[in-house]
């Protein structure tokens, strides 16, 4: 039996990754600025920061999160994956990545998801890993069936809009969720069963006559055991005496 030992990889194996672009480490080190720290970029260190942004960059099985943040009491820039300990940062950014895709200049606005996340306020924490992380991940995903996309879609939709209302109810602000999807035409909405469609008409105006001749219309009876037209006319506001 031939040794395998040196031969050239086996057919069927999956292909090396590619190597991680400089524009994608770039791309994850320009959104240190949501944190808010005045030149924090210039804290980047390509050694360190970089190598740690590569890795999670790297391609399929690779680690699927990483986070930067400023320490609180060394004020350096930290970039890990591994879950920073409470109490040592005031604001965090925290970044998710599709496990199964590669990671390339075109799909890294796709395929990598990021939120900040404010350590003093649990609830616009929560709310904006899931506007930035979670939410875009569910609705952009295309693979799923339907039947199981509209569910878990309508489902996370509802928890948006529960979790915005409590998030700004503690600052005694009424906010209501609004869902950032792609919505379908007004055609292959009909056709889909509980969608519908809200169409702003603008009003013509109308002349002086037609006005007038809004005041009188005919009326239905409803009474007992007579649903027929009545004719007699009902008047809203002109009085008996006008002439119209």
């Amino acid at each position: 039996m031939a040794s395998l030992s040196g031969s050239p990889a086996l057919a069927g194996a999956p292909p090396p990754p590619p190597p991680v672009d400089a524009f994608c480490v770039d791309w994850c080190k320009a959104k240190l600025a949501a944190l808010g720290v005045p030149e924090i970029e210039s804290r980047w260190r390509d050694k360190d920061h970089g190598a740690c942004a590569a890795e999670f960059l790297r391609g399929i099985g690779a680690p699927s999160r990483l986070f930067a943040y400023v320490d609180v009491e060394t004020n350096d820039l930290v970039v890990t994956r591994d879950v920073p300990v409470a109490g040592s940062w005031k604001k965090m950014l925290a970044f998710v990545r599709d496990p199964n895709a590669w990671v390339t200049p075109a799909s890294v606005s796709t395929a990598v998801h990021f939120a900040c996340i404010n350590g003093e306020s649990v609830a616009d924490a929560l709310l904006a890993v899931m506007r930035g992380v979670y939410a875009p991940a569910v609705t952009s995903n295309k693979t799923w069936p339907d039947s199981l996309r509209k569910d878990l879609t309508g489902q996370m939709h509802k928890y948006m809009a529960n979790l915005t209302e409590r998030a700004h109810e503690l600052k005694g602000k009424t906010t209501l969720y609004v869902p950032a999807e792609e919505l379908p035409s007004p055609a292959a909405a009909a056709r889909e069963k509980g969608a519908f469609y809200l169409t702003l008409v603008p009003i013509r105006p109308r002349s002086r006559g037609e006005r007038r001749s809004l005041r009188t219309f005919a009326g239905v009876s409803l009474r007992p055991g007579s649903l027929a037209f009545n004719p007699r006319l009902r008047y809203l506001s002109t009085p008996k005496s006008d002439a119209f």
